[in-house]
């Protein structure tokens, strides 16, 4: 709907769709051909994709039609498309395809794969968009060539609205850059009180079965705990192996820190303990035959804490429903292991590879959920250094390579104070959006800021002049992209699944950032930088 408002043409819409769709399905082929699996980071995966590629052709549309207005043929007007903004298209597709190339560095295989399949798409939709859609426009324009063109960005309140931010960008620039400097320090101040909490109900819906019936579950028996577990190595079967693990569980629930987190403990000692009505044997012999009449009265239970002769699991209940409180949990517990693994008395190994030996789901949560933000938060922030660094290299400017980088910048850092506002979390899928942040920022910013290039120093205009054309124009174009993109993740916030509402909410919210920062501050920066250099 957005796309035939802007362009009032049904195959102006048909055509974008085609092209994104066959890069998408290219890239979904890349991930089956790849072998690597779906995960839940691979949900953010097509919605970002979909948002970087609809901007790639709406410039090429948008361009083909203004040359067209110039009396040209379609294949011309084509042709012009690709050596102008083609030449944008493709500086944004590198510095977007380097920058999801910097997931790389993490440590973690879906995110280097997020990385990996993300740049695939990019580079699919921009060769789609530089090949196959220039062709199609050819062949159903050419026909016509003697009738009026259709077609075009359409006139009305945009084109008003452009007007008064080239006015605004021309008479308060200073004003403009006071004011988001203003803006984004109040954001990084407010990163420092974000959480990194995740709570796991914040992933179900209220009105699910499941959700009901857990409750009720919960209501009549409790709350459902989680397990870690510890595992114990040597001989087990001893009054001193088995006074350390009885030791170890009450070290562990006494511990200052455990404000019930951890509500309970099992073990080979404590189940012998409770068998022989509050004891432990004091030989091996005995300790025999209490295992040997558990093994014929309870052999289930007692295959739960003794694996072999020489390997026993101690089980912690976790009562947690964040994965902070996880963390902190399987803290205590590892802390404590490593005390005891460590005592000159112990019997018992309590170690594997050197580490305590504690597994179970709250502790490979916390490792996992641990990882994933320190890697995506420095894959993030070397993606905006080497975008910064090839715009640099591609305007033979450090300080033009920065002014061209300060849409994805202030994007990112204005989304901090977006989540302090709202009181979210800064958690995994927030971070996707600031994936999304850089795709689709770093296309606004190089279509602005080489269209802004070509009409200063190539066809040699005013500064002021060149802001105009350049807002006259690409902003429409950006405009255009960002309203569609925007419009899709509207959709997604719409969803019943927290999350995905969340992440759509929040992704609308940001590429309106980065559609006000390549309007508005770039074009501000860009005329205080060509003013210096005059």
């Amino acid at each position: 709907m957005i796309l035939f408002l802007v362009f009032r043409r049904l195959s102006d819409i048909g055509l974008p769709f085609l092209v994104l769709g066959l890069g998408s399905v290219w890239m979904i082929g890349t991930m089956g051909f790849a072998g690597i699996p779906f995960t839940m980071v691979f949900v953010a995966l097509v919605p970002i994709i979909l948002g970087i590629g609809i901007d790639y052709t709406i410039h090429i549309l948008n361009r083909y039609y203004e040359e067209s207005k110039k009396g040209l043929t379609a294949k011309k007007s084509a042709v012009r498309s690709v050596n102008t903004v083609g030449v944008a298209i493709s500086l944004t597709a590198i510095t977007t395809i380097i920058g999801f190339g910097s997931f790389s560095i993490s440590d973690l295989p879906p995110i280097q794969n997020f990385g990996f399949l993300a740049g695939s798409g990019v580079f699919f939709i921009f060769v789609l968009t530089t090949t196959l859609l220039p062709s199609l426009l050819i062949l159903r324009d050419r026909e016509g060539e003697k009738k009026k063109q259709k077609g075009g960005l359409g006139k009305g309140q945009v084109v008003k609205i452009l007007s008064k931010i080239e006015k605004g960008v021309q008479h308060h620039k200073r004003s403009v850059l006071i004011g988001a400097g203003i803006i984004t320090v109040l954001s990084m101040i407010s990163a420092t009180g974000l959480t990194t909490t995740m709570s796991f109900d914040t992933f179900l819906t209220e009105d699910a079965d499941s959700v009901a019936t857990m409750e009720k579950v919960e209501d009549q028996f409790g709350k459902q705990t989680m397990t870690n577990f510890v595992l114990a190595e040597g001989e087990i079967k001893t009054p001193e192996s088995l006074w350390h693990i009885y030791s170890l569980e009450n070290s562990i629930k006494s511990d200052p820190r455990n404000e019930d987190l951890i509500t309970d403990t099992k073990s080979l000692a404590e189940l012998i303990w409770r068998s022989t009505g509050g004891n432990i044997p004091s030989t091996k012999a005995e300790i025999e035959v209490v295992v040997k009449k558990l093994k014929n009265e309870q052999p289930e239970l007692l295959n739960m804490f003794l694996i072999g002769n020489n390997k026993s699991v101690i089980y912690f209940s976790i009562n947690s429903e964040t994965d902070k409180k996880m963390k902190e949990a399987t803290d205590i517990i590892r802390s404590h292991v490593e005390n005891y693994a460590n005592r000159p008395d112990m019997p018992l190994n309590l170690t594997i590879d050197g580490g305590p030996a504690v597994g179970g789901g709250p502790a490979i949560i916390s490792d996992i959920l641990g990882s994933i933000l320190p890697n995506m938060r420095n894959s993030i922030l070397l993606a905006i250094i080497l975008v910064a660094a090839v715009l640099a290299l591609v305007f033979k400017s450090a300080l033009l390579g920065l002014i061209g980088a300060s849409p994805v910048i202030l994007a990112f850092l204005w989304e901090f104070g977006v989540l302090k506002a709202l009181g979210w979390p800064l958690d995994v899928m927030n971070m996707m959006v600031s994936a999304l942040a850089i795709g689709i920022g770093v296309d606004f910013a190089i279509h602005v800021t080489h269209r802004f290039q070509e009409e200063w120093k190539v066809n040699g205009k005013s500064p002021e002049e060149s802001i105009s054309i350049t807002i006259r124009n690409v902003g429409e174009a950006i405009t255009a992209a960002a309203a569609t993109t925007i419009g899709v993740f509207v959709v997604l916030s719409l969803s019943r699944m927290p999350p995905v509402a969340r992440f759509g909410g929040l992704s609308a919210i940001v590429i309106f950032f980065s559609l006000l920062g390549a309007l508005i501050v770039l074009p501000s920066a860009l005329l205080a930088y060509a003013k210096l250099n005059e």
